[in-house]
Order: C-alpha cells, then structure tokens, then sequence
C-alpha cells in the first residue's frame, strides 16, 4: 500500500493543480507510512511467533521506503521523542530484515549458487 500511495503522491505532486487532490495524496501517504510503523510496533511484540524465513522480499522493501518517507516528510516533528521512537522500531525492524536475508548469504559459497 505504500508503494501505491508514494507513486500517487509523486504523480499529483508534480501536477501544477489538483491541490485538493495533493492534500488528499499526502494524507492517504502518511496514512500508509503510520500504519507500516504501527505494524513494526507489533512486529516486535510477536518476533517470537513470527517465522522470519518466510517473511517476502517486498515487505522489507516496503518498510525501507516507508522508512525514508518518514524521513523525507517529518518536518518539525524530526528527531522528536516520539519521531525518534518510531525510527528506532523502523530501523529495528529493517535490522530483523537484514538478518534474514543475510543468512542465506552464507551458503552461497559452498553451493552452486557462488559466482565463482
């Protein structure tokens, strides 16, 4: 969903109208990006139930763009406590990402997989 709603908002923001429509685009984004960090909150809260080999590509691609939005758009509230504490889960949970794609990594240099 954050996905759609950022082409949106890059589609109508280059507009020179539709200001009405800007402002509806903005707020369907900001939408989007507070529930990706609402779902990184509990995110953190099940890791323990949640199977991380199964976690898809797009989810993690879809929490680090939502992430630089947060930061693209964060205005005044920058490095707030709250903003902060957002990051802190956001970047948390792009940490969890990491280790899940890293551990495939690994056996890439004993399979046919290795490049060399």
């Amino acid at each position: 969903m954050v996905l759609l709603h950022e082409k949106t908002w890059n589609l109508i923001n280059d507009s020179p109208a539709y200001n009405t429509r800007k402002e509806a685009a903005g707020m369907a984004l900001a939408s989007a990006i507070r529930m990706t960090i609402d779902i990184s909150r509990r995110f953190h809260m099940d890791l323990a139930f949640i199977d991380l080999p199964a976690l898809p590509l797009p989810a993690t691609y879809a929490v680090y763009r939502s992430t630089l939005l947060y930061i693209q758009f964060s205005g005044d509230d920058f490095q707030s406590p709250e903003w902060s504490s957002n990051m802190d889960s956001l970047k948390s949970t792009l940490g969890h990402f990491g280790k899940r794609w890293n551990v495939g990594s690994k056996f890439t240099q004993y399979t046919f997989l290795s490049p060399h």
